[in-house]
């Protein structure tokens, strides 16, 4: 004798039910009131049986082919192992045992991640194209602009050179129906981005790189493209739609917000897909090839990219070392502040920014070597677009001071050691004034 729960299946309502089970027959009775309100056991007769369903590994779940379907429950291992050498009738649609509720549960599960799946990587990239179409290009130039000014206050704007670009760019004659704008920072960091709405930032550690009016204009094309084909939005709505996708299934509703200020702080580090690059790169071919630029520009690009020297890695670790040592000295807000903006300008994973934010470089190589010229017309002001080239390659001496990373931890040594003395001295100076 067995005891279990029966549901009639036309309430939720419990009764206790005391089970009797043969080789190839399950018969129980079930405790209810009577007329005189007695608790009787009253026997429970049925047709057949629908399923038996295992919900663990020792409860069963008994339906029968009444409908709605009366429901036995029993948790009893002994019961359990005596099903498995019934000879039970079982007469439903789906005969035998059901998987258990763990398995339908990691089935479901499984189901339910690849519907999330095809919806991550399919359905957000498609729906983010739909919503940019229709969103203003202003939107574009307000936000990118916030975003240029927050980041660009902080840098050693080298402003000849971004004069001569700027000129350059002009002459090159591009249209664009956002103000470009192209500002050269000092800086030893071989990258450069943009940001939405027009705004470019070139680093002199590339430009240094480069030898040539094509590769510079390979360059351009490139962040060209990223913001007239709005990247950076789609990008970033992207992370956000797949961000909140994510906080509701794991009901992480609190890190929305953070990814929303994030993506405007980290814009510059912005990973593309490799649809979007090969996007860019085809752009910016075009470009070359439109405006009368020699394409190779392109190859040759990729090219300096892969030769940047992984030696300045050594010591940007001593320099991560030497702010950790700093930080840990003095727990001073202002101090900190100061020294983190000086850091930010070698920060160990910018170096080599451009190869992991811009991948795969060997088959962009490749896919740039087999670019065919069309309609191929020298540009009609390739004398003037060479004599500028020729100015910004003549500020290379002076961004070879910027170059040694070294120097640059040197400088900044001697600048925290002078924030030291000034903050002692003050410090010192307030001591006499209390005394």
């Amino acid at each position: 004798m067995y005891s279990g729960i029966f549901y009639t299946g036309k309430s939720s309502k419990q009764y206790k039910a005391k089970i009797q089970l043969n080789r190839n027959q399950l018969v129980f009775s079930y405790e209810d009131l009577d007329d005189d309100g007695e608790l009787v056991l009253v026997p429970f007769e049925y047709e057949g049986i629908y399923e038996i369903e295992r919900v663990t590994t020792t409860k069963v779940q008994v339906k029968f082919n009444d409908f709605p379907h009366p429901t036995l429950e029993v948790d009893d291992a002994h019961f359990v192992e005596q099903l498995k050498y019934s000879d039970l009738d079982i007469k439903g649609d789906h005969p035998g045992y059901k998987f258990s509720s763990l398995w339908k549960s990691i089935s479901l599960g499984v189901i339910f991640m690849g519907v999330m799946a095809l919806a991550y990587f399919k359905g957000i990239p498609f729906l983010v194209d739909k919503v940019v179409n229709v969103l203003p290009t202003n939107y574009d130039v307000m936000w990118g602009n916030s975003i240029y000014v927050s980041y660009i206050k902080n840098m050693n704007v080298d402003e000849e050179a971004s004069e001569l670009l700027n000129r350059y760019i002009k002459t090159l004659d591009v249209e664009s129906e956002y103000p470009i704008n192209i500002t050269v920072v000092k800086s030893p960091i071989k990258n450069a981005f943009a940001v939405p709405g027009g705004n470019m930032v070139f680093f002199t550690g590339l430009l240094n790189e480069m030898e040539s009016k094509e590769e510079l204009t390979a360059l351009f094309g490139h962040e060209l493209a990223h913001i007239e084909l709005r990247h950076s939005t789609k990008s970033t709505l992207e992370s956000l739609a797949g961000y909140i996708i994510i906080s509701l299934v794991f009901n992480d509703i609190n890190g929305i917000t953070s990814v929303i200020t994030e993506q405007g702080q980290q814009l510059k580090r912005l990973s593309y897909s490799r649809k979007l690059e090969e996007e860019a790169d085809l752009f910016g071919l075009s470009l070359l090839n439109e405006k009368g630029i020699d394409p190779q520009g392109m190859t040759d690009l990729f090219q300096t990219l892969q030769s940047v020297d992984h030696s300045d890695i050594e010591e940007i670790s001593s320099t991560d070392s030497l702010y950790q040592e700093n930080v840990e000295l003095e727990d001073n807000d202002t101090t900190t502040t100061i020294f983190e903006d000086l850091m930010e300008e070698v920060e160990g994973n910018d170096i080599l920014e451009y190869l992991s934010s811009h991948p795969d470089l060997e088959s962009r190589i490749r896919m740039a070597s087999n670019f065919e010229r069309t309609n191929f017309e020298l540009h009609p002001k390739s004398d003037s677009l060479e004599l500028i080239w020729n100015d910004i390659d003549s500020l290379k001496s002076d961004w070879n001071s910027w170059s040694s990373l070294s120097d640059i931890k040197e400088e900044i040594e001697e600048t925290f050691d002078d924030i030291f003395t000034n903050t002692d001295s003050i410090a010192s100076d307030s001591l006499k004034v209390k005394n």
